[in-house]
C-alpha cells in the first residue's frame, strides 16, 4: 500500500453466491463443512445449541423467570444457537488461545501435524472408537493386536516427551488421552483460524460483504412454504388431512391436497373471488416410489411476501397436529415482525430496533429448529439465528439501502426490452446482434439520467458529426445513435 494512503472501506453488496466466490469461503449449508462466511459453525452443528451459551441467553436460561415461562409455554429450555462472527478480533481471539494452550502445555506442532491417534469427542459411539486401531481408547482382542498398539502407544509418548518408565501401559493411555485432548483444541483453532483469516485472493472480507435483505427474505419465505407443502402432502398421503381420511387412492389424496392449496393460494391469498390467479402447486413425481414430492417453490418476494402474511390459512390446511400447528403460527408470526424492522427505509435503526428484532429472531429460530431440525435450514436462516444480520446492522445501519431491488429491476427490463423490443439477434441486413440493442437501450437510459437529453432535443446542431448548422430535412432524418 502506498504510504500515507488508507485502505478503502466499501460495503460489497451480493447475493450468498456472490460473497463466497468474492471472500472464497462459505458454501451451501448442506453441501459444505464449514459453510458459513460469518462464522465457524459447521453443517453438522446448524442446529445444535452451543455447550457454553451467550451472555443473553444465559439471562433466559432455565433458572430465570423468562427461561420457566418459555418452558412452561413451549415444554423445551431455551438453547443458545449464536456464533461469534468471524472478524479480525475473533481472528485474533483465537490465535492468543491457541498460543497460550501450546504454552501451558508445552505442545509440540510436530507431534500434533503427525499424531495418527484419534481422540474421539462423546459423540462419538464407544463401541466404534474401542474397534478403531487408531483410537486412544481401542480395545485389542489378540495378543498381536495388543503388542502393535503397545509400540504405537510407545511411540506417541516418546514424541511427545511422555515419560514410559515409571508408569504402566494404561497409566501412559491415560496421559497419552490428555495430551490428545489438547491437540484436538489446537487443531479447532487452526481450522477456525484459516476459515476466518481473510484470504490472500479474496476481493474483500465477510464483514463488508452485506447481504441483500430483500433476497434473503425470498428465501426464507420459498423454504417456510416448501416445508409446509412437504408437512401438508406428507400428512395428505398418509390420511391424516380431514378431507383425505377415507380415500383410499393415494393419488386422489395427493390431487385433493394440491387442489386445497392451490384454491386458497389463487381465490384467497395471491388473488381473490373475482379476480383469481393461476398459481400451480409444484408437485412431482417421487425419486423411489410412485408417491409425489414437493418441487421447487418459486415465487417474486413481493408474492412470497403476500403469502407469509396470510400464512395461517395454509397452515391450517398442512399441519393437522395442534401442538406443531401452534409452534408454526408463533414462530412465523415473530419472523414477520422482525423483517418488518429489517425492511425499514431512511433512517437507520436505533438500538431498541436492533434488539428487538434479534429477540423476535430468536424466538422463531428456537421453534424453528424443534419443528425441523436440520432439514429445515439454510444460510439465510443461519445467518438470522446465529446473529449475523444484528451484526451487520449494528455495522452498516439500514440495511434496506443495500438491497439490490434496483439492479433486479433493471434486469427484468432489459429482459422484456429484448424479447418483446428486439430481434433477439436476428437481422436482413447482416449486422446481427444481441447485444447491440441493448446496449443502445443503456445509453438511452444514460443519457436521460444524466439530463442531457434536453440539449439533444433542443439543438440538434449539438450532436451534429463536424459542428455544422443541420438543415431541416436533416433534422428530420437524425439518428442519434449514428457514429
Amino acid at each position: 500500500m502506498t504510504p500515507g494512503y488508507l485502505p478503502f472501506v466499501c460495503a460489497c453488496i451480493g447475493n450468498m453466491s456472490c460473497h463466497w466466490k468474492a471472500t472464497l469461503v462459505g458454501g451451501g449449508a448442506k453441501v459444505k463443512t464449514r459453510f458459513c462466511m460469518n462464522c465457524c459453525c459447521t453443517s453438522d452443528e446448524i442446529s445444535t445449541p452451543s455447550e457454553v451459551p451467550c451472555k443473553p441467553c444465559e439471562e433466559k436460561g432455565s433458572d430465570t423467570e423468562f427461561g420457566k415461562a418459555w418452558l412452561d409455554k413451549h415444554g423445551n429450555d431455551w438453547k443458545c444457537y449464536h456464533h461469534e462472527f468471524g472478524d479480525n478480533d475473533f481472528v485474533q481471539k483465537c490465535q492468543a488461545a491457541m498460543d497460550e494452550l501450546i504454552e501451558e502445555h508445552n505442545v509440540t506442532m510436530e507431534a500434533v501435524k503427525s499424531s495418527k491417534l484419534i481422540f474421539y469427542t462423546e459423540e462419538r459411539n464407544q463401541q466404534s472408537a474401542s474397534s478403531d486401531v487408531h483410537s486412544i481408547d481401542f480395545l485389542p482382542v489378540s495378543i498381536k493386536e495388543a503388542e502393535k498398539y503397545s509400540e504405537l502407544l510407545l511411540d506417541k509418548c516418546i514424541l511427545r516427551g511422555i515419560d514410559i518408565f515409571d508408569v504402566d501401559e494404561e497409566d501412559r493411555r491415560n496421559i497419552l488421552r490428555t495430551h490428545l485432548s489438547v491437540e484436538n483444541e489446537i487443531r479447532r483453532f487452526q481450522d477456525n483460524l484459516a476459515h476466518c483469516s481473510v484470504k490472500e485472493d479474496s476481493l474483500y472480507a465477510s464483514l463488508y460483504a452485506i447481504p441483500c435483505i430483500l433476497h434473503m427474505e425470498n428465501r426464507c419465505n420459498l423454504k417456510a412454504m416448501t416445508m409446509m407443502f412437504i408437512d401438508g402432502l406428507s400428512n395428505a398421503q398418509g390420511s391424516l388431512l380431514p378431507e383425505t381420511v377415507a380415500i383410499q387412492s393415494m393419488a386422489s389424496r395427493e390431487n385433493i391436497f394440491v387442489g386445497s392449496v392451490e384454491e386458497v393460494m389463487n381465490s384467497s391469498i395471491l388473488g381473490d373471488e373475482f379476480n383469481r390467479t393461476f398459481w400451480r402447486c409444484p408437485v412431482e413425481k417421487g425419486d423411489t416410489s410412485t408417491a409425489k414430492k414437493v418441487g421447487i417453490v418459486s415465487l417474486s418476494n413481493g408474492r412470497s411476501r403476500k403469502v407469509l402474511e396470510s400464512i395461517d390459512d395454509l397452515i391450517d390446511l398442512c399441519i393437522v397436529n395442534p401442538d406443531k400447528n401452534k409452534k408454526w403460527k408463533t414462530a412465523w408470526a415473530h419472523y414477520r415482525e422482525a423483517f418488518v424492522i429489517l425492511r425499514k427505509s431512511g433512517e437507520d435503526y436505533t438500538k431498541e430496533e436492533i434488539e428487538t428484532f434479534q429477540d423476535k429472531i430468536d424466538i422463531f429460530f428456537q421453534l424453528w429448529v424443534e419443528l425441523h431440525q436440520h432439514e429445515g435450514l439454510t444460510n439465510y436462516i443461519h445467518m438470522l439465528g446465529s446473529g449475523h444480520v444484528k451484526r451487520y446492522m449494528q455495522e452498516w445501519g439500514n440495511l434496506n439501502k443495500y438491497s439490490q431491488q434496483g439492479w433486479e429491476s433493471l434486469n427484468a427490463l432489459i429482459k422484456s426490452f429484448f424479447f418483446r423490443r428486439t430481434n433477439r439477434g436476428g437481422s436482413n441486413r447482416g449486422d446481427r446482434s444481441k447485444l447491440v440493442p441493448i446496449g443502445k437501450l443503456l445509453q438511452r437510459r444514460l443519457m436521460w439520467l444524466c439530463n442531457l437529453t434536453d440539449d439533444m432535443f433542443q439543438n440538434y446542431d449539438s450532436i451534429a458529426d463536424n459542428g455544422a448548422d443541420l438543415e431541416e430535412e436533416d433534422i428530420d432524418n437524425f439518428d442519434i445513435h449514428s457514429e
